[in-house]
């Protein structure tokens, strides 16, 4: 299952939708289903002049919003040695979550509680397929074999933004992780040191890349259209090979999302590839490795939150290696193109 955590990794790194305001919430769905939507919305034009917005994340407290997340990937494969080998394979995962407003700081920090409300997934390889859906009822081994999720669902942890969109902490992690620990089924109780190990695993695999969609870094003065600002970091893909990215946004305006004013932010990103020192000393050769990514976000200024959000990120390597085999040295190869798109909607807001 680890590289269905590693797909939100990359989108969250690389990375805003229908929404229904609500106060006193009736006949809703229940919460343990998922909306499999990825559909792009549609804008409309603002009447007037509106070329500049200040965007700052300033949501009430008391205050909840419902969001859908869905990360789909592609990754082909193809090995060539002494035979070649091909492999395919194609995910979709889909988290909703709520995040609640607890408390606002005097500096406008947001102290919030997020709680998975439910998980879907459908995998596919060459070898295998894999379907798991929270509401479904499971027995003992698919449990097992699913713990990660199901410990997610109904379990709640703790974040602090600024409110520009820097994430802070991610705290009150416990109860997923001892849930996690539990469903698994391991031999033996983990050590305090094993389970400090696999709490900070769990937040930077899973818990933060999910709240990395819908908090962004934001400029801290009022822009106008067309002002840009970015964001510096290296982006890893595998063990071998990783990119130093320029993630560059762009402010395009103020349209109409429904019956909301939201700011439209292009999403670009420019990238250099490294490659991994001791890959190079074992005779690992990187032929070609690119990066392209793009994607556009909306903020709303009405719920001062991102309503929607879709990224594209497309990764091609070659990877070429000699190894000492039965026959002599037999020269391997390895091309693996690779698709990654993310959505994420705010697809309810609830006020006290």
């Amino acid at each position: 299952m680890k590289f269905l955590f590693s797909l939100l990794i990359v989108l969250a790194l690389f990375s805003a939708g229908c929404r229904k305001k609500v106060d006193n919430p009736s006949g809703q769905q229940p919460q343990n289903v998922v909306a499999l939507d990825s559909a792009d919305v549609k804008t409309s034009p603002v009447s007037g002049q509106a070329n500049e917005a200040k965007l700052m994340y300033a949501p009430q407290k008391g205050s909840e919003f419902v969001y859908v997340l869905t990360a789909m990937g592609k990754d082909y494969s193809t090995l060539k040695a002494d035979t070649v080998m091909e492999n395919k394979v194609e995910s979709k995962m889909t988290y909703k979550f709520s995040v609640a407003v607890t408390d606002v700081e005097t500096d406008g920090a947001l102290t919030m509680n997020v709680t998975f409300l439910a998980v879907t997934l459908d995998a596919g390889s060459t070898q295998e397929k894999v379907h798991y859906q929270s509401s479904e009822k499971h027995d003992s081994a698919t449990i097992q074999k699913f713990f990660q999720y199901e410990a997610l669902v109904n379990n709640t942890f703790g974040l602090r933004v600024k409110n520009d969109g820097e994430i802070l902490e991610v705290f009150k992690s416990d109860k997923i992780i001892d849930k996690m620990v539990q469903l698994s089924k391991m031999p033996k109780a983990p050590s305090p040191q094993e389970k400090a190990q696999i709490k900070s695993q769990v937040e930077q695999s899973v818990l933060l890349p999910t709240v990395q969609q819908i908090f962004r870094k934001l400029p801290a003065n009022t822009v106008a259209v067309n002002h840009t600002w970015n964001l510096n970091f290296d982006l890893p893909i595998n063990q071998i090979i990783s990119f130093n990215t320029n993630q560059i946004f762009k402010f395009k305006g103020i349209e109409m999302l429904n019956d909301n004013k939201v700011a439209r932010i292009d999403i670009g990103a420019e990238a250099k590839p490294e490659v991994n020192p001791k890959a190079k000393e074992q005779g690992i050769e990187v032929e070609t490795a690119t990066m392209n990514g793009k994607g556009t976000a909306f903020f709303d200024l009405t719920a001062n939150m991102m309503s929607y959000g879709k990224t594209k990120l497309s990764i091609h390597s070659i990877i070429k290696a000699k190894n000492k085999g039965p026959k002599g040295i037999v020269s391997i190869s390895q091309s693996t193109v690779s698709e990654k798109v993310n959505i994420f909607r705010l697809v309810e807001v609830k006020n006290k």
